[in-house]
């Protein structure tokens, strides 16, 4: 796996696991007016977004290992990829969820 992908996993999949739970215990006990007002809820969404788009990238890169693949296909770059992904509003919101 590619180092910049399982930091990146590893950096946001506590916090996506510990928001998930906590999104659905207050679904259990609040009302939709009252979760909206919670800025974490939206957070949630756009984290697991990126979670997805990292295992993507993941799964992309062990599909690019064979050998006709490396000749005739340019292998991306992940590092290049995520850059790409993490505007500076991400970025941004990424920070304030930790």
């Amino acid at each position: 796996m590619d180092e910049r992908i399982n930091q990146e996993k590893n950096k946001y999949n506590k916090i996506y696991t510990d928001l998930v739970f906590a999104s659905d215990d207050l679904r259990q006990m609040l009302d939709d007016k009252e979760i909206n007002k919670r800025s974490f809820i939206k957070k949630v969404d756009t984290l697991k977004d990126y979670m997805n788009f990292l295992d993507s990238i993941e799964k992309e890169s062990k599909e690019d290992k064979g050998l006709f693949k490396k000749l005739f296909k340019a292998q991306k770059n992940s590092n290049d990829e995520i850059n790409k992904y993490l505007t500076q509003d991400k970025k941004n919101g990424y920070r304030k969820i930790r």
